[in-house]
């Protein structure tokens, strides 16, 4: 079957399930099915045989590659006719101009998350002074250099709570290698996700991953008299005193930051914390995408009855953990801007909204007073 045939059949069958952009995603399905770029069906003959990609072999062998790529193709078109999201499929998701690993552990990144990354380098920016210039990028080095550079010249500290793959805090990372990141989940799961993005991106030394409820392992890890003597601390299989749900994956071998970062996150105040909370209600769940209600964590979407559970803990808690310059930024849902810029106002913020490019209210942004 040649690609034209079954890029037609695959785009029939995703547009009968209901799917916006069939042509699209059957031709990103049919790519990765191949293992090639989505221009690269254009680049070749689209009308060519799918056997064309195992030139060189024996006619058998060819014919049973084709076959085998083209059962893939038809499995993969079944799965995402099924309404699973493409994401899942391929395993990866772009965001902020990098590769993301996804599976059903986490939340799939959104393009409007964006903006909270786009916000929190904008602060430091105006916290440093600028950006920071491609000769202090060359003169950091990498690895331990380039990390003992970034604590050294510029400490800055961001918490990414409700991390889920980790895509935002590790955005801000690989963006600024002067930050320090705390990114807690209450996930263990989505947290072992994230860990391997980190690494994937080159920043897994400067983010602690913590598993927890929102600020729960900064809280606990300050009690942790044992952080003096980091010695033994690190060679403890459990730390002094943390509870099941407050335990750092230093123990799992999930995550190996070094010691001035972990040092610097649990005595430095933060300098921006970031959150995408769940911030649906549970009657809104049923009504969905079947991509979203069927697939993704329900954990990562539901907020309580009216979607606002998430906000009223993080405004009570985060002015705790932020420094007096520091800038709390959150992800809101649609229309709830006024009822979280009331809580904020109530707990002592000053808050503001900032749009996204749809124009939509996105992003709650808020300083202590």
């Amino acid at each position: 079957m040649t690609y034209a045939a079954l890029l037609k059949w695959a785009a029939h069958e995703l547009n009968d399930a209901g799917i916006e952009g069939a042509r699209r995603e059957a031709e990103l399905l049919l790519a990765y099915t191949l293992g090639i770029r989505r221009e690269d069906l254009y680049l070749r003959n689209p009308l060519s045989e799918v056997q064309a990609d195992a030139a060189g072999k024996a006619g058998g062998a060819a014919s049973a590659d084709a076959a085998t790529a083209t059962v893939r193709f038809q499995e993969v078109v079944a799965r995402r006719a099924a309404r699973e999201p493409l994401a899942y499929i391929t395993g990866a998701k772009e965001f902020y101009g990098l590769t993301f690993a996804v599976d059903q552990r986490v939340l799939i990144p959104r393009p409007e998350t964006e903006l909270l990354v786009e916000l929190c380098l904008e602060h430091l920016e105006r916290r440093s002074g600028g950006k920071l210039s491609c000769e202090q990028h060359s003169s950091a080095g990498c690895g331990s250099q380039r990390e003992q550079y970034s604590v050294a010249h510029a400490p800055f500290v961001v918490a990414d709570i409700c991390t889920g793959s980790g895509a935002v805090g590790i955005a801000v990372a690989v963006n600024r290698p002067d930050v320090s990141v705390l990114a807690s989940d209450i996930s263990a799961a989505a947290l072992e996700v994230a860990a391997g993005n980190a690494q994937r991106h080159g920043v897994s030394e400067r983010i602690v991953f913590a598993q927890g409820d929102l600020f729960a392992p900064w809280k606990s890890w300050k009690s942790w008299k044992s952080w003096k003597s980091w010695k033994s601390w690190q060679s403890s299989p459990s730390p002094p005193n943390a509870g099941d749900g407050d335990r750092h994956l230093m123990d799992r071998a999930i995550n190996h930051p070094t010691k001035c970062v972990m040092n610097r996150i649990v005595d430095h105040p933060m300098d921006v914390i970031l959150c995408n909370p769940p911030y649906i209600p549970q009657y809104e769940i049923a009504t969905l995408q079947p991509e979203v209600r069927d697939y993704e964590p329900r954990q990562a979407l539901e907020a309580g009855a009216d979607g606002l559970a998430f906000y009223r803990r993080l405004l009570s808690q985060a002015g705790t953990f932020l420094n007096q310059d520091g800038l709390l930024l959150m992800e809101i849902g649609y229309g709830q801007q006024d009822a979280v810029l009331r809580m904020a106002h109530e707990n002592g913020w000053k808050a503001s909204t900032i749009p996204d490019l749809a124009g939509i209210a996105r992003v709650v942004a808020a300083q202590r007073v």
